[in-house]
């Protein structure tokens, strides 16, 4: 895989299922079909504009393009949950519907991934994956957006589009804007325009979307969608804090597609769960002896986290052992933002008034590092998953930085009085590319240190779907806010699919396809794991 020697590799516990026969059916008759409708419409391709995305400024948020003035090419069509599309536009549609993609994607979202700590970490030999996939690809930062929110910048990352477009303004559906007011929570259904993963599916290209932001109720792809559900938690007598960064549960409708595979892929919950104690072990390391109160507090707080990535990373590695390949798969982990929020203190005493005695610091310390470490083993395994031809690319929302300096860390403290990190002060995301579709060449970095410039400033977080397009060889939209980082795209791949870009791949009034959900239950335990880490009031 591009090199990449897979370190400290552990097996995962699959669950053998079925093949999906019906969407490997699905799937190749939309490309067949696909391929007569382009060669019936070749004439529109050769009007598409070929455009030269330059780099964006470095700091400074992309802004809306000025409205494009109608051209030949139409905006892509509505999915079977809208109007069918017209004579015209499924002619477009075809003209951009490659039968195939030369190297199928993976994107990796970690949550709240200090790009300094990596350097420093990578320097030291500890992230031999991520390391080596840095020396043969793209690495850099991201400016991002302000306020950090979780939902709204993931969903800024797989539309290109600013909130204001998108629709997910934050964690919460303002009060004036609830009509129905199921869930005080935004969902899927509230999101305005097509994800990645709904432009692919047009294109008769297969998806697996596992754990990302904002996906429940789960859309109706072309391909697999295990959602992240947020607004119930698990029964958590030890106070473990529930699911803030969101998880799966057991037997709650609406969390996979297609439904039929809910029971296969939701026996990983029941396994991970019998084994948590085992692998927040082999994560976290064992704590022997007379524990810190206040860590104490904060680990209870922290288990649900890792329990949501063990099952995205076992599901993950089960569809790409198990199933039919696919073009491109997302997966979304959380616990690196989680963690770093709990216990930056002790990994970075220094930056604190009253900071953890040395004895804490020494033993609670390198927590974070093991999950980097974790983290490292999970994008090797799956970069090896994918295969040699597979573009992999690992991308953050936000980094961190130490929070509170000054606050005394009481033990008696609830638990978002123990913050000791935050991304407040909007620290850049980090973004790193490797495969054959991306440019060879490693980027000047600072080695070993965790402070100055280290890595260059590739773009924004609205550029990461119009890269993502690009390297799959399909233009992006003039309607989106971010630009292809042109940089990061192989030469020869450019040459051979000059980038170019269509009206829109959403038309008016489109929303997701989602099944309709009753209300959640339990809901105010969501909104007060939200309080507690700071996000809402």
């Amino acid at each position: 895989m591009f090199g990449v020697h897979v370190h400290r590799v552990t097996a995962f516990e699959n669950e053998s299922g079925p093949h999906d026969p019906h969407y490997m059916t699905a799937g190749l008759c939309t490309r067949m079909a696909a391929i007569l409708l382009a060669l019936l419409s070749l004439s529109a391709c050769l009007g598409n504009e070929t455009v030269h995305a330059g780099q964006k400024s470095a700091m400074a948020p992309p802004t809306a393009p000025p409205s494009a003035t109608p051209s030949a090419t139409p905006s892509a069509p509505q999915d079977s949950a809208a109007q069918p599309a017209t004579a015209q536009q499924r002619s477009s549609q075809a003209a951009f519907a490659p039968a195939s993609v030369e190297s199928p994607l993976v994107v990796i979202g970690a949550d709240g991934l200090e790009w300094r700590l990596v350097l420093a970490m990578s320097a030291g030999g500890r992230l031999p994956n991520i390391t080596q996939l840095m020396k043969t690809g793209i690495a850099g930062r991201l400016a991002t957006l302000d306020p950090t929110r979780s939902p709204t910048i993931w969903t800024t990352i797989a539309t290109g589009v600013a909130p204001e477009k998108h629709g997910i303004k934050g964690f919460l559906i303002p009060q004036r804007e609830r009509r129905q007011a199921l869930s005080p929570l935004y969902r899927s259904s509230d999101r305005k325009v097509k994800a990645i993963w709904n432009i692919l599916s047009e294109r008769g290209l297969r998806s697996a979307v596992i754990g990302w932001w904002n996906t429940f109720p789960v859309e109706n792809i072309n391909g697999v969608m295990v959602a992240q559900v947020n607004t119930l938690r698990l029964n958590d007598d030890a106070g473990d804090g529930g699911l803030w960064k969101g998880g799966m549960i057991r037997g709650l409708a609406g969390q996979v597609h297609p439904r039929e595979r809910a029971r296969e892929l939701g026996v990983f919950v029941a396994k991970v769960e019998d084994s948590l104690d085992r692998r927040l072990a082999a994560v976290a390391g064992e704590f022997k002896g007379p524990e810190d109160p206040v860590f104490e507090k904060l680990w209870q707080a922290s288990r649900w986290s890792l329990r949501a990535d063990f099952i995205y990373e076992d599901i993950t590695e089960h569809l790409l052992a198990d199933d039919a390949p696919f073009d491109f798969l997302a997966l979304y982990l959380g616990a690196a933002d989680v963690l770093s929020h709990r216990f930056w203190r002790y990994r970075f005493p220094s930056f604190y008034q009253n900071p953890p005695s040395p004895c804490w610091a020494e033993k609670y310390g390198p927590i974070i590092d093991r999950y980097y470490e974790h983290l490292d083993t999970v994008v090797g395994r799956i970069a090896e998953a994918m295969g040699d031809n597979a573009t992999v690319v690992l991308v953050s929302d936000h980094g961190m930085a130490a929070e509170n300096s000054s606050s005394t860390f009481d033990a008696g403290s609830d638990v978002r009085g123990l913050r000791s990190a935050g991304h407040r002060s909007v620290p850049d995301a980090f973004f790193l590319a490797s495969g054959p579709t991306v440019a060879a060449r490693r980027q000047a970095r600072t080695e070993g240190k965790s402070e100055g410039p280290g890595l260059p400033m590739l773009g924004h977080v609205s550029d990461v779907t119009p890269t993502l397009l690009a390297l799959l060889g399909l233009p992006s939209a003039r309607d989106m806010d971010g630009k292809v980082m042109a940089s990061v795209i192989d030469p020869a791949f450019k040459e051979k699919h000059p980038l170019s870009r269509i009206d829109s791949y959403t038309a008016k009034q489109w929303r997701p396809s989602t099944a309709p959900l009753a209300p959640l239950q339990n809901q105010h335990e969501r909104l007060d794991q939200l309080r507690a880490l700071g996000y809402i009031r």
